[in-house]
């Protein structure tokens, strides 16, 4: 089955703005990501010993899905895949080789780029059983740059992750937080894939498209639903 999404043409590119928190590039069969964070619980566990479940094999599973409902050829990855270097556990590590082996054999011609992010930087290098090649930001596909840090994306046209944007809607006392795709010029911030992930209020500029995820829709809010009073776009640590 086909993914069916919320329909963006950008650069002149029909693209289709997914639920799952991914921009399917159906003419090219590539699906981009952003923020995956694998490892975050391995992470978590080792510095402080919190009880957190495992958080990365449910990751895979939906990454997983979403690639064999899209028959993908090409997963890009715009940064931060791996947490920390704590993340890269063995337990974590064995997850990745058998996901990876197993959409080899069901999809070999499946190509995996991981554009660095901060978080990449930082945690070194990776398993060469993961299949994947690294790039350095930015770097252009199809006529977008693609990027980690959306500032090195632009101002577009471009695909960017790191904010992990979110809008917030209200009526009277009542408040929404979404996860959302946030179109600023020709310059598109995925949310962030990772389910066990914060996501930072945006601050919405006159001619921002702004496309929220619940559930399963993905729907475009206009400027007056939204909350406007929060902090602007920015290289926020994440």
């Amino acid at each position: 089955m086909r993914p069916s999404g919320y329909p963006l043409t950008l650069a002149g590119v029909p693209l289709q703005l997914l639920p799952e928190r991914a921009v399917w590039w159906p003419a090219e069969q590539t699906l981009f990501v952003a923020d995956l964070h694998w490892g975050k619980e391995a992470t978590f566990r080792q510095r402080g010993g919190m009880p957190i479940p495992d958080i990365t094999r449910h990751e895979l599973d939906r990454l997983d899905q979403l690639l064999l409902q899209t028959d993908c050829r090409r997963l890009v990855m715009l940064g931060d895949l791996v947490h920390s270097s704590a993340g890269r556990s063995p337990v974590v590590s064995s997850q990745v080789e058998q996901w990876r082996q197993s959409i080899s054999l069901r999809q070999p011609g499946l190509e995996l780029l991981l554009i660095e992010g901060n978080h990449d930087q930082r945690s070194g290098a990776l398993p060469e059983a993961w299949g994947l090649t690294r790039l350095a930001a930015p770097f252009q596909i199809g006529p977008w740059t693609c990027a980690h840090y959306p500032e090195e994306a632009g101002p577009g046209p471009g695909l960017a992750g790191h904010l992990h944007p979110r809008i917030d809607l209200r009526r009277g006392p009542d408040r929404l937080r979404l996860p959302c795709f946030w179109l600023r010029g020709q310059q598109l911030t995925l949310p962030a894939f990772a389910a066990f992930s914060s996501h930072t209020a945006i601050s919405r500029e006159p001619g921002d498209r702004v496309f929220a995820i619940a559930d399963d829709e993905v729907i475009e809010l206009e400027a007056d639903l939204a909350d406007l009073s929060r902090t602007g776009r920015g290289r926020a640590r994440r």
